[in-house]
């Protein structure tokens, strides 16, 4: 008997019946679109919570940064110069801070406080900030930490007085802290997975870290010393292989690294032809710091063994627990067997310690802001604690009394690690805030919180800290006034940058940043010049250095047109008109 085998029925779906089926996927999966994540609301609370302190600390205050607004002058001049060019972001501060508020510039016509407040420098701080709180997270998250956990660390150190504060006053802190924290997660992945990927992505936040501030430089080369060294230890048997691994690793971290540090060195060199503008350049950092070394001297006891008190005194005034947390996160890590600590330690740490040296040695003011890095390294050593969970047992227990004590005894551990690991990172905050209200260790935050917060108690320099650089505003709105032709006033903007950003026709200035800047200093009448803008005290001012006494008596070929006097950090101003004749007579040969 043949037996057949009928073929299944064909079910047959009207357009309706199959829009029904898809409509519940489709919903489903617009609802998981649209579910908060919570990265996006941290972002989002962070964002919100920075740009309103900034707008209450900038806009309502008028609490201005001198670093703020001197990266947004130099956004300016890159848009809005007589030379517009990206050249014109200037080589002797690194120049991401400076290129994030770029697209601010031109909506500063309808909005001039973006410029002449530095508020897009405020804008860009603020998120900058709330994307480290983010990565903050999402490390946590990482590292195992529970939700509550997780949360509650993450809410202590987005609100930690230094983060609040260098969130919303435009510097360049934030975004150094940004480019840290990304990189310091990647190096975290890869420490647990090994996966190359991770590699290439450390590199390249390092090298926008490099970017933001030149600390990275210590970050870099911790991080291949790090790799090289774990990449050995994992390595297959054998040297040889060994070393390869070594290489191969050190290559994918180190190549987008050193990368980022020669292309800006190399633009260094061409363009204004030092290769380290910050050290050699007569604007940099080293030429500050030395114009200021018997200040530092009497303030901090640089040089001395005084500033080894106050170097510590500044540190674990930030974070008091810094040892107990690094040594609980050591133990746990070793009784874990789990190496994820070590990226925070050799990126966020080694920029810390290159901070520290910096200072002992006479190469820094030693702010406490330098000293910031603290604040994420110590909140990653305290995640470390409840990361680490107490093991459960391996075999079934057959008596469910013990079983039960067991697991209720284990919980209880987790419990009081975690709430151990929250409240050493919680006390710090009033530390940290006393820290900050030192008129010695905290010298640039004093004063301004003195006066907001304690008015009562305020001198006349913590006073004189509100309504900052208002008279570079008032110089430049008498300069607009004048309705001056291009090129009209020459001025050095190594100090001038508060008038610069500040006035509605930056075309009127020959700046520093312009082609013909030399040539115009080294002869004012013939490239029309008709006034030179000069501040009292500067470090350097390459007028003042061609003509010296020029601020005093008008450098012979020029009259005294108006004059500002100084208040708080801003110097007093003289705007001198150039009277050609007088100049000539003194000039043989400029003579026609």
């Amino acid at each position: 008997m043949t037996t057949v085998t009928l073929p299944p029925p064909v079910e047959i779906v009207i357009p309706s019946q199959a829009a029904a089926q898809v409509r519940p996927r489709l919903g489903r999966r617009v609802l998981r679109a649209l579910r908060p994540r919570e990265g996006r609301v941290f972002f989002l609370l962070a964002a919100a919570t920075y740009l309103t302190a900034a707008t209450i600390l900038t806009l309502h205050y008028g609490v201005i940064d001198v670093d703020s607004m001197s990266r947004v002058a130099n956004a300016t001049y890159v848009l809005q110069s007589r030379f517009p060019h990206l050249a014109a972001v200037g080589f002797v501060w690194n120049p991401l801070p400076s290129l994030a508020d770029l697209p601010f510039i031109p909506f500063a016509h309808f909005w001039p406080e973006l410029k002449n407040h530095a508020f897009a420098g405020n804008i860009t701080s603020s998120l900058f900030m709330a994307g480290a709180v983010t990565l903050m997270l999402g490390t946590l998250r990482d590292f195992g930490c529970s939700r509550p956990v997780r949360y509650a660390l993450t809410v202590l150190f987005a609100l930690n007085p230094m983060i609040v504060l260098f969130a919303a006053n435009g510097m360049s802190e934030a975004c150094m802290l940004f480019t840290l924290m990304l990189a310091t997660r990647m190096l975290a992945k890869w420490l647990r997975t090994g996966d190359p990927s991770d590699l290439v992505r450390t590199g390249m936040a390092l090298g926008l870290a490099y970017l933001a501030r030149y600390e990275a430089l210590a970050a870099g080369a911790a991080t291949i010393g790090l790799v090289a060294a774990i990449s050995f230890i994992r390595g297959r048997s054998g040297v040889k292989s060994r070393l390869r691994d070594v290489v191969t690793d050190a290559l994918l971290v180190g190549f987008p690294f050193v990368v980022s540090v020669g292309l800006w060195a190399i633009s260094s060199k061409v363009l204004v032809h030092q290769w380290f503008p910050t050290i050699s350049s007569s604007y940099g950092n080293t030429a500050q710091v030395g114009a200021a070394a018997s200040e530092l001297r009497h303030l901090t006891g640089q040089g001395t063994s005084e500033a080894f008190l106050y170097a510590a005194n500044q540190l674990f005034g930030l974070e008091p627990t810094l040892f107990i947390t690094i040594g609980a996160a050591a133990i746990f890590a070793l009784h874990l067997r789990d190496n994820r600590a070590l990226a925070p330690l050799a990126i966020l740490g080694s920029v810390l310690a290159f901070d520290v040296i910096a200072f002992l040695s006479g190469h820094s003011f030693g702010w406490l802001r330098f000293d910031i890095s603290v604040i994420p390294l110590a909140t990653l050593m305290v995640a470390c604690i409840p990361a680490a969970r107490v093991p459960a047992p391996k075999r079934r227990l057959r008596n469910p009394l013990l079983s039960a004590c067991l697991t209720t005894g284990r919980l209880s551990v987790n419990g009081l690690l975690a709430a151990a690991a929250v409240l050493l990172l919680a006390i710090t905050l009033p530390s940290t805030w006393h820290t900050m209200m030192n008129h010695r260790l905290g010298r640039e935050e004093t004063h301004d919180l003195t006066a907001i917060f304690y008015p009562h108690q305020a001198t006349d320099q913590d006073r004189q800290a509100l309504n900052s650089l208002h008279v570079e505003r008032q110089v430049a709105a008498y300069i607009d006034s004048l309705h001056l032709r291009n090129g009209s006033v020459l001025t050095d903007s190594g100090d001038a940058y508060g008038v610069l950003a500040s006035t509605k026709d930056l075309k009127a200035f020959i700046i520093t940043s312009d082609l013909d800047f030399e040539r115009a200093v080294a002869d004012p009448p013939r490239f029309g010049v008709r006034y030179i803008l000069t501040p009292e005290h500067a470090y350097y001012d390459a007028v003042q250095s061609a003509y010296p006494g020029i601020y005093d008596n008008g450098g012979g070929f020029s009259t005294l047109a108006k004059s500002w006097k100084g208040y708080g950090y801003s110097p007093a101003w003289r705007l001198y008109r150039v009277t050609t004749a007088a100049y000539v007579a003194d000039h043989d040969t400029l003579r026609p």
